[in-house]
């Protein structure tokens, strides 16, 4: 017998996702919610506990079935060469073997609920049997008169059998979503397996030779008890999880039915956070918001939940009033443009009434329940529907922009998912918006616009450009908005959170091709492709150009981050000082933090564009770019260099000293190179100098500072609706 300590701790991630079946319901009954309300002030988790035990019986009734888990690994091969020369040739003939899980005695896969925020955790040891048969073919040989001769040939079987160890820790997350009746409880397992011993012994059928070919055996073993093998025994315990939870749970969620409350009950529970009953009863339609907020003892949420509610609905101040291209419908015989508002159902799009299209309305309560959801990020509950189901967004109506939108058209929206992609947290579906003014529009020039957030937001990115979607629509686009993978855990879907830069560039170039692909069927006329980047956005437009810039026709960028090396040599030479504001985010996509971070790592040289752009300027597309030169998030300097590289050097080029004050003039234009290109410096202007509220708020800075900013944007529309050199005699001083 002998022993092999053949791997260090090996780190596997398994991500239990069962399918849709009929999910278990689980119901409060009204005595029990009174019971526990009855008793909140006196004892405030009286009613976490209640949600808390009935999931911990739903782990319970899981466990029972995980406690049958056998997965089982096999694997096989034939004819694997050990060694080949004249005076041995080692050949395994044939490999057959398994290696089969057993739980630990004593060990526990139980789940226990603790609490409603924190995790679920799981510790668990396992031993698996190895078991393994196959027969070795050898032959010695000599070299005599300059070739070889064979002058033995022997065969024998042999079998390997021993244990391995693994320790198994794992974690829940959940997702709450509120359904009309109540709560929707969704785990996601993810498990981290490391192997901790493997040792088996080898038995061969000749004592004789037993001694010689140990070595050879293991040699023969060894591959299939590697990383890749480990992984796919993974995905057989994964299975095997995922079967358990169906057949404990039902599906991949429990729903957790409760009680309408009466009014009289409902102003308790208003009471308990301070909060005066809404006569809209938003209350009621948000019963299982409030719901969740008392049962996981969360009052700061309920708050947090109520003042975004809020804040959004405060957003019919913002709102214009805009007209927009009708629905039509046959009436009587006779094609006719509907007047008023539309209710759900089908309509046509054309006043010949020939082309169906299907509309859903979409109010400002709706468009807030969906900006409320950090989930959901801001997505309304309408649409991604096929075919295509349309809709008027309130968001396209908000004046958020230092450019009003008053006067424009109210574009159509509507979305789809254009990409799906599996992680360690589940599935991942990502969704394009797609707007255009008229729905029976055609041979309108394609826009990909890509949102900002640091990389790791974006609901306030998607409010952002949607507000101003309309001066795109009414200058002959349809506008392509996708959404991406998101670092960290701030917003979104969970299983579209936690991803890492080139993920998310991933995505971004996936949204393109779809565009391509897929564009027509949305009115697009095909062809190169136009795209806005507004910060991260920007950066990431940038990172696709560099890619396929051949798709590309034109881009407008405003403040994007363009530069890390830059920015990475500014913070460790102390110039943008200890804790600059872009740092967290830089972080954020790269995936470690700045101190960790060196000048020639890939992941700084593949995101630092300007010297890429130098070695080949003809293969990018123009660019027209706009930053503010107070821009506190990401310096200006970005963009200074960005523009010099399209010259050839990033060093130095086309772009002077900047203005320090406005004293010395409101803005500065420079040409970067012989095809259009143009950077825009607003000397004031701080980050996210587009937006603008009340026109009070406004980060482009004075009234003569927007006014330059507003002149620039439409120039910028303008320049990439129809080609030609950008006119900026408006951006003088």
């Amino acid at each position: 017998m002998f022993r092999y300590r053949l791997f260090p701790l090996l780190i596997l991630l398994i991500v239990a996702l069962p399918a849709p079946l009929q999910a278990r319901v689980f119901q409060l009954s009204v005595a029990e919610v009174e019971q526990a309300l009855n008793g909140y002030e006196a004892e405030r988790s009286r009613l976490q506990q209640l949600l808390e035990e009935r999931l911990q019986r739903a782990y319970d009734e899981l466990e029972t079935a995980w406690g049958g888990v056998d997965p089982v690994y096999r694997f096989s091969d034939r004819d694997i060469v050990l060694e080949q020369g004249c005076a041995l040739t080692s050949v395994v003939e044939r490999l057959q073997g398994g290696i089969r899980l057993r739980k630990e005695e004593g060990s526990s896969a139980r789940l226990r609920v603790t609490s409603l925020a924190e995790p679920l955790s799981l510790n668990l040891v396992l031993r698996a049997d190895l078991d393994a048969r196959g027969r070795i073919e050898q032959e010695r040989g000599v070299h005599l008169f300059g070739r070889c001769n064979s002058y033995a040939e022997y065969g024998f079987d042999f079998a390997a059998d021993g244990e391995l160890v693994l320790r198994m820790d794992g974690d829940v997350t959940s997702r709450i979503e509120f359904t009309g009746q109540g709560i929707r409880y969704s785990p996601t397992l993810t498990l981290r397996v490391g192997f901790e011993r493997v040792s088996y012994s080898v038995d061969v059928d000749d004592d004789f030779f037993a001694s010689l070919v140990e070595d050879k055996i293991d040699d023969a073993i060894r591959p299939f008890l590697d990383q890749a093998a480990a992984q796919e025994l993974a995905r057989r315990l994964e299975r095997q999880f995922r079967d358990s939870l169906i057949e404990s749970w039902g599906a991949e969620y429990i729903d957790i039915q409760l009680p309408e409350l009466d009014r009289q009950r409902l102003e308790e529970l208003a009471a308990r956070f301070e909060q005066e009953y809404l006569e809209d009863e938003s209350y009621q339609d948000n019963l299982g918001e409030l719901y969740y907020f008392l049962l996981s003892a969360d009052e700061g949420g309920w708050d947090r939940f109520l003042n975004d509610r809020a804040a959004c609905e405060l957003g019919r101040y913002l709102m214009v009033e805009m007209p927009s291209e009708p629905l039509y419908r046959m009436s009587e015989g006779e094609c006719s443009a509907l007047e008023g508002s539309a209710a759900a159902g089908s309509y046509y799009a054309d006043a010949a009434c020939q082309r169906s299209v299907q509309y859903r309305p979409l109010d400002l309560q709706g468009y807030c329940a969906g900006l409320s959801d950090l989930a959901r990020s801001g997505r309304p509950a309408t649409g991604m529907d096929q075919p295509p189901l349309w809709y008027r967004s309130p968001g396209a109506r908000l004046d958020i922009g230092v450019d009003s939108i008053s006067g424009n058209h109210l574009p159509y929206s509507s979305r789809i998912v254009y990409k799906r992609t599996s992680g360690p947290r589940g599935q991942c579906a990502l969704e394009m918006e797609v707007h255009k003014r008229s729905l029976n529009a055609a041979d309108l020039k394609p826009l990909l616009m890509l949102h900002g957030g640091s990389w790791e937001r974006r609901r306030s990115g998607l409010v952002g450009m949607e507000s101003q979607v309309s001066h795109y629509t009414d200058q002959g686009f349809v506008v392509f908005l996708p959404t991406y993978r998101l670092v960290g855990d701030t917003e979104g879907d969970p299983a579209c959170n936690g991803a890492d830069g080139e993920q998310i560039v991933a995505d971004v170039e996936d949204a393109l091709q779809w565009v391509r692909e897929h564009g027509g069927e949305f009115g697009s006329r095909g062809g190169p492709v136009a795209v806005l980047g507004q910060s991260a956005g920007g950066h990431l437009a940038l990172r696709l150009a560099a890619r396929r810039g051949e798709q590309i026709e034109r881009m407008m960028l405003l403040y994007p981050p363009s530069d890390f090396a830059e920015f990475l040599r500014g913070w460790q030479s102390g110039e943008l000082g200890e804790q600059p504001d872009g740092l967290g985010a830089l972080e954020g996509f790269v995936g470690r933090p700045v101190k960790q971070m060196r000048l020639t790592d890939p992941v700084i040289l593949e995101n630092t564009i300007p010297p890429v752009i130098a070695r080949g300027p003809e293969r990018f597309p123009p660019l027209f770019i706009i930053h503010g030169g107070g821009d506190s998030l990401v310096p200006v300097q970005q963009s200074v260099r960005l523009c010099n590289a399209l010259s050839g050097d990033p060093e130095q080029g086309p772009v002077g000293p900047l203005h320090s004050s406005v004293v010395q003039g409101r803005s500065q234009s420079f040409n970067c190179d012989q095809r259009g290109s143009q950077l825009h410096v607003i000397t004031s202007a701080e980050h996210v100098l587009d937006g603008c509220l009340f026109s009070l708020l406004c980060p482009a800075g004075g009234v003569q500072s927007q006014r330059v900013v507003q002149e620039l944007l439409q120039e910028g529309r303008r320049w990439m609706a129809q080609g030609g050199p950008p006119d900026t005699s408006f951006a003088g001083p």
